[in-house]
């Protein structure tokens, strides 16, 4: 999203666009007028001199907002890529706290005291994702990262071991695990890597990494995209 941001609000056409906005026909004119009245012209006389200076003036205020526009342009994308940067640390930072506080009244916690909790043992192998934990719900998207209490999450799987699972269900039942099914869901929501206790011969684990690793699906993204876009 920031991308997209930095890639629209960047451009020399948006900046010059959005001068305009602050700087067109009718705050050049209170500029001059303005002007004219510093100078200790007569109201009057300010008036009969506004329809002289205003057209000789546009194509020059044109021209500045052109140049700066352009001159603007790189500075702009320089300021939104350092913000950008210190997100990861700020984010970080922000989830540390958050997760650390509060924990007797965190609603993560009071909707698991609510599930059931077994130990299962695997014959098949099953791998880490980055996320750690892996989320089944019911809603568009089956299988997420990260615990959203705004969807229907019906089992939790935390692997403790190559062949031993941590499952939670609020259910009571759905203890039959997929393992190629659960391994697919661990690598799609699997920001940058997995873990493996074997070398695997599967690539489409590999490629399927960050494919579900979002907050938001691809098309959720877009649309929150656009909305933002169209604010500017």
């Amino acid at each position: 999203m920031v991308n997209a941001v930095n890639d629209h609000v960047t451009t020399p056409d948006f900046i010059r666009g959005e001068l305009r906005k602050r700087f067109g026909k009718r705050e050049l004119i209170g500029m001059i007028r303005k002007h004219l009245a510093d100078e200790g012209r007569k109201p009057v006389e300010v008036e009969r001199l506004l329809p002289t200076l205003v057209p000789s003036m546009v194509p020059l205020m044109e021209k500045l907002l052109e140049d700066y526009a352009q001159g603007a342009a790189p500075i702009v994308a320089g300021g939104v890529r350092s913000a950008a940067n210190e997100l990861p640390t700020t984010l970080k930072r922000q989830f540390i706290q958050a997760m650390s506080s509060g924990l007797e009244s965190n609603p993560r916690t009071a909707a698991f005291e609510n599930f059931s909790w077994f130990l299962v043992d695997l014959a098949d192998r099953i791998i880490l994702g980055d996320s750690v934990c892996l989320f089944e719900t019911t809603g568009g998207r089956r299988f997420k990262p990260l615990f959203d209490k705004a969807d229907s999450t019906t089992r939790i799987f935390l692997p403790l071991a190559h062949n031993r699972l941590l499952v939670g269900t609020n259910t009571g039942i759905g203890l039959e695990i997929d393992v190629a099914l659960l391994n697919s869901a661990f690598a799609r929501c699997s920001l940058e890597y997995f873990v493996s206790s074997k070398s695997l011969t599967d690539p489409s684990l590999h490629e399927s990494i960050g494919s579900w690793a979002g907050i938001f699906t691809r098309n959720e993204t877009a649309t929150l995209i656009d909305g933002v876009l169209r604010d500017f």
